[in-house]
């Protein structure tokens, strides 16, 4: 019987988990913040190519204030070619950590290249936090640095995980293989939840075929 209970449990952790709606990520550009690269202060200037995943509603940067309460900033995403995307503003007030700007229009589908900018409009000074980089780099205040941002990718409000497990089927069958597609973790899903049943089925029939003899 302990083991249906813990099932039992660990089936309504995982409904719970499902259900649970917060803010959700559409994308990463997998730089880990190490250390501050970059300061900013009044109109100085930050750009930095990346992958632009869809559904970004708001771009977020890792920063430290410096004991300070965070400056407003503005941030642009364009095309390689200069063309506007989106633009968004964050008021000031915020600490260390990660900070998020919302932009002003969601952006639905996937860009392979955008150049994304973020301007401080104070003179209180701002740190971005991401990784020396040797071979390439952001572009401060018009001026090629050899260093990477950390910089991820909000989607719009609070979701459920349940309500883009779409999604996460599809980047599932893109990246763990190239002859399957989106149905590849239904999959596995689904063979987990017939091994599951099987493996309850026999905990069941040995319990209560002990106590019935």
């Amino acid at each position: 019987m302990v083991v249906v209970v813990s099932l039992l449990v660990l089936g309504a952790l995982l409904l719970n988990h499902l259900a649970r709606a917060e803010p959700r990520y559409a994308g990463f550009n997998s730089v880990r913040p190490t250390v501050p690269v970059v300061e900013l202060g009044r109109n100085d200037r930050v750009c930095q190519s990346t992958l632009l995943p869809g559904d970004t509603a708001e771009i977020e940067y890792v920063v430290a204030t410096l004991g300070r309460p965070g400056p407003p900033v503005a941030v642009s995403l364009s095309t390689p070619e200069g063309e506007l995307i989106a633009r968004g503003r964050l008021e000031g007030g915020y600490g260390d950590g990660r900070m998020a700007v919302p932009l002003d229009r969601p952006i639905r589908e996937s860009r392979a290249t955008v150049r994304a900018c973020l301007r401080s409009t104070a003179s209180v000074p701002l740190q971005l936090v991401g990784v020396p980089a040797p071979n390439g780099g952001i572009d401060f205040n018009g001026e090629p640095q050899p260093q990477l941002l950390t910089l991820a990718f909000r989607r719009p409000g609070a979701e459920a995980t349940f309500e883009f497990l779409g999604t996460i089927a599809h980047r599932f069958g893109i990246v763990k293989t190239t002859i399957a597609g989106g149905w590849t973790l239904w999959a596995v899903v689904a063979l987990f939840a017939f091994s599951s049943a099987i493996a309850l089925r026999l905990v069941l029939r040995r319990d209560f075929g002990e106590e019935r003899a």
